[in-house]
This record gives C-alpha cells, structure tokens and sequence, in this order.
C-alpha cells in the first residue's frame, strides 16, 4: 500500500525533547545535530503522512469538587455472577443484557494518570445522597 491511498496508519513513539539544536539548546543532547538516521517531521510531510500529536497535562490531585459542574449520563452494567458456572460459562455476558440507570456525575477537567489506550479521570457520583468517588476513562483519540 502506498501513502496515497486513502488508508493510511503510522504509529510514531518519539522521545521528548527531540534530538538537535533546532529545538533546544540542552547539553546533554547524544544528538545535537538532530536524529543520526536524517528523519525530520518535513519528511514525513513530504511523504504525504499526516502527523498530529497530542499533549496533555496530568493532575494527580482530585478537584475541588464545588466548582465542577453536574452533567449527566447513562451508566451500564451487567449483573454480576452469582456462581461458578456462570463464572465459567463463556456465554453468561454474551446473553446477558445490560441494564441501564441515568446517573449526575462531576468529573475533572484533567486526566490524573494516562494508560497505554485510555485517560483516567477523577469523578464523583452525584446520584444519590453521599457522592460515591468514581474513576471515568476515555480512550485517547487525536482530535
């Protein structure tokens, strides 16, 4: 397959700060006149890939929940197993239907951790009368 066909995916993991002086003037650079095989993002632009990136910020504290604002949602779930043959039947959630309960949450404006697919968010069940704390993950996408 070609670039110029219309699907077209490349996953890039780079280090950061990238390697030269165009970028940065740090030292202890192992590169400083950029990456020793000559790759540049103009190439990849070049080449027809389109290149975005994503960068967002951790905050490993959990808000002050007053100034969030109520949204809400729709929460499903699967009864659970009551058994150790339902446990073991590779059918029990294929069959099983979801139910559904209309849920208030708050959740923070920042992701607190990033995992290998999706972003954990501190969240807070505003549903009933004590507020449960709750983790809400979405997967990451580039926008």
């Amino acid at each position: 397959m070609t670039w110029s066909n219309a699907t077209r995916v490349l996953i890039h993991i780079g280090d950061a700060p990238p390697h030269g002086r165009r970028f940065h003037t740090y030292s202890h650079d192992s590169y400083p006149d950029g990456d020793p095989n000559g790759l540049t993002a103009e190439s990849k632009f070049e080449r027809h890939i389109l290149f975005a990136t994503k960068k967002l910020k951790i905050n490993p504290h959990e808000p002050d929940w007053t100034t969030h604002p109520e949204k809400t949602g729709k929460l499903l779930y699967y009864t659970p197993p009551k058994t150790l043959s339902e446990v073991k039947d590779e059918y029990y959630f294929i069959n099983s239907k979801f139910i559904e309960q209309d849920i208030s949450f708050k959740v923070a404006q920042q992701p607190f951790s990033i995992g290998a697919e999706r972003f954990a968010y501190f969240a807070l069940d505003t549903s009933l009368e004590q507020a449960n704390k709750l983790v809400i993950k979405e997967y990451q996408t580039l926008k």
